[in-house]
């Protein structure tokens, strides 16, 4: 059986942000690839038993009970996985993101095959789930050792990181042993999660919307637009 499918939130407003985020630290540390969009993984490598409208529909109507789906971005991590290694952007999630996303999982548990891999991941307790944004994946040994000793380098520049991140300054005995790209705080909210197959956009629901939209309207500018409006 092939687990194409995936769960996750769709960054939006701070997309363009994260993005040349991505680029700075391809190039820094000569990765040969890393995501086009970032984004936030929830539910992995399954294939739905169900009508996927319907996988749409129990997103939606888990989402609608939680009014603080808020997270921030918090420097970078990078973990051992299955596959290799792991770099991306460490995410602090609220208490209500956490839950959702337990919750979400088990409401989708009936409905869904999971990967054996996908499964270990996808029932981790609330407290144990790791949340992060990818930059890169399956990297091997001698590349995250190179991203391990660039994170840990104190001489790195705070500046790597572009002010469009809120800069965030601790006392000098927590800075001394930190990365300075730990540095920066970007708060942001769930918008979009996204129900995706083989990468692309099956569904999407919009929690301000409170609309589930198809792919047309997901990609949609004036949807985009009706997200910014809600926001003012």
């Amino acid at each position: 059986m092939i687990y194409n499918w995936l769960v996750e939130i769709r960054t939006m407003f701070e997309k363009f942000q994260l993005r040349n985020q991505m680029y700075r630290l391809k190039r820094e540390l000569k990765l040969r690839k890393v995501y086009r969009v970032p984004h936030i993984s929830l539910v992995y490598d399954f294939t739905p038993m169900i009508n996927p409208y319907r996988i749409a529909e129990i997103i939606q109507e888990t989402a609608k009970k939680y009014k603080n789906l808020e997270f921030s971005y918090s420097g970078l991590e990078l973990k051992r996985g299955v596959k290799g290694y792991v770099f991306g952007f460490k995410i602090v999630p609220s208490d209500e993101l956490r839950y959702f996303r337990y919750e979400l999982y088990n409401n989708l548990k009936p409905y869904i095959y999971e990967s054996s891999s996908a499964r270990v991941f996808n029932s981790a307790s609330i407290e144990d789930f790791w949340f992060h944004a990818s930059i890169a994946f399956h990297l091997k040994k001698e590349t995250a050792e190179r991203i391990n000793k660039f994170m840990n380098n104190r001489n790195v520049e705070t500046n790597f990181i572009s002010n469009s991140f809120n800069i965030i300054f601790r006392d000098e005995d927590n800075i001394q042993n930190k990365s300075k790209l730990e540095l920066f705080n970007l708060h942001a909210r769930v918008v979009r999660i996204t129900l995706l197959r083989r990468g692309g956009i099956v569904y999407e629901y919009d929690t301000l919307l409170n609309k589930i939209l198809n792919r047309r309207e997901a990609l949609s500018r004036k949807t985009f637009e009706q997200d910014n409006l809600y926001l003012l």
